[in-house]
């Protein structure tokens, strides 16, 4: 069977408070279709034994974590290596004329030179393609148009069955919203949630404040018992942020039998289709608390598409990951 080599630097999310990366590279760790290495890992591998060879989102030697945002990181991570350092653990590898590489929320601050620097540092080392879970963010148009002939391969989240599920649990609250609320990134849930916090005689709020610390992991919050939260609540919020991108949460929200309210990427369009409650940002307060109202009170529709959404999610287990990616990548 042909191998993939698959390249990460493990020390960046250890202590990550989000899970939704490291556990998918946890599937690829276990997977017999794949061998990977830790760029900490000085064990030599030799490179010609593989087809395909994909470097994960911190194997990139502009990433801002070896470059723009060095200095703020270092602090944050032990032993994280530099521009200089990291280029010597992984060029060997870059000579491999196979290669993908994957890429996250593709922001202009997460690279040296920003999205250019990319597709500059995407054109140098002769990539094949790129790996994203969200191929209608908002700076994929510019990288396709200027590298028409780089192959797009999207795989969206794929999400831990064990920790999010329906846990059964009694529903005590209409509506929940959680997550980032900051008015440039996120203004529509901005929006939404200022609204809720009007309307808390209407209906049974609970409103969880953002992560303030993202090298913190609070299991508090995570995992299971965020899960658990989702499972209590009628309704969930989930909007896109300012990138169009199809969020972990979306996912997450129905993983855990929770009715999503809100707007949905493009990218989730044809998953979800109109197993969903749509509030659009041009809708005026009125219209949203409407529509609110009439959900929460049709029950046969409510209970429709929080079933059908949640049957839709077991393409997304994350013990399926490895294998659709694996596919993927030989099909091409």
């Amino acid at each position: 069977m042909d191998k993939i080599l698959f390249i990460d630097n493990l020390k960046i999310f250890d202590k990550w408070a989000s899970k939704t990366y490291p556990y998918k590279i946890e599937q690829i760790k276990k997977s017999s279709k794949f061998d990977f290495i830790d760029v900490s890992d000085d064990t030599p591998q030799p490179i010609e034994n593989y087809k395909i060879v994909v470097f994960g989102w911190n194997a990139t030697l502009i990433s801002k974590y070896y470059t723009t945002k060095h200095n703020f990181y270092s602090k944050k991570i032990s032993n994280l290596e530099n521009s200089e350092s990291i280029k010597s653990k992984i060029d060997k590898f870059l000579d491999h004329p196979n290669k993908y590489l994957v890429t996250q929320d593709l922001h202009q601050y997460d690279y040296e030179n920003g999205i250019n620097g990319l597709i500059n540092y995407l054109s140098k080392y002769r990539f094949k393609g790129i790996i994203s879970p969200y191929k209608n963010a908002t700076a994929m148009p510019i990288i396709i148009k200027s590298l028409p002939n780089l192959r797009i391969i999207d795989i969206p989240h794929h999400i831990d069955e064990t920790k999010f599920k329906d846990w059964k649990l009694e529903k005590k609250y209409d509506i929940f919203l959680f997550g980032n609320t900051s008015v440039t990134a996120y203004p529509f849930r901005n929006r939404l949630m200022k609204l809720l916090e009007k309307n808390k005689n209407r209906y049974k709020i609970i409103i969880w404040k953002p992560i303030r610390n993202y090298f913190r992991y609070d299991s508090r919050i995570s995992n299971d018992s965020l899960s658990k939260m989702i499972n209590r609540s009628l309704i969930t919020i989930c909007t896109s942020s300012s990138y169009n991108m199809l969020l972990g949460k979306y996912f997450e929200t129905s993983m855990s039998k929770s009715l999503i309210a809100g707007n949905m990427p493009e990218d989730g369009v044809n998953i979800w289709k109109d197993n969903y409650l749509h509030l659009d940002p041009t809708d005026s307060n009125r219209e949203i608390l409407l529509k609110l109202d009439i959900a929460l009170k049709d029950r046969i529709s409510f209970n429709n598409k929080i079933e059908n959404a949640y049957e839709n999610m077991r393409s997304f287990y994350l013990s399926k990951f490895a294998d659709h990616l694996y596919v993927y990548l030989m099909n091409l």
